[in-house]
């Protein structure tokens, strides 16, 4: 069985691998902005949302810690011993790599459930 710390480290290694997968993410979609608005830098800079991209690492984070308590929760039945893979301090490359992808793809999971589910309110 797990203890607090380690699930702590599960967390923040999920949530740190999910903020590098949606670095990636963002980065690329940087460059694809810095080509679209190439020499128009006054309108690069009105393009640009620095809350953006901070809320956006910060929903990578989120859904690599998701993702990360997802993979602990299959317990024996996964091919990863969480347990001993921490106590060995051997993290196997796929569930690295799994939260990467996470954080890649997971935001826009998140976000589209906030824009969904949750309507902002009305200023009538």
């Amino acid at each position: 069985m797990m203890g607090a710390q380690d699930w702590m480290a599960l967390v923040m290694l999920g949530f740190m691998f999910g903020i590098l997968g949606q670095f990636i993410r963002h980065s690329l979609g940087m460059r694809k902005l810095k080509q679209e608005y190439a020499g128009n830098k006054a309108a690069y800079d009105a393009a640009f949302e620095p809350g953006r991209m901070w809320l956006s690492l910060a929903t990578g984070g989120v859904a690599g810690s998701l993702t990360a308590l997802g993979f602990a929760g299959l317990g024996e039945t996964n091919a990863v011993d969480f347990y001993k893979a921490f106590q060995e301090e051997k993290i196997p490359a796929s569930f690295v790599l799994g939260l990467i992808a996470a954080g890649y793809s997971g935001s826009d999971v998140i976000d589209g459930f906030i824009r969904t589910k949750i309507k902002p309110s009305s200023t009538d």
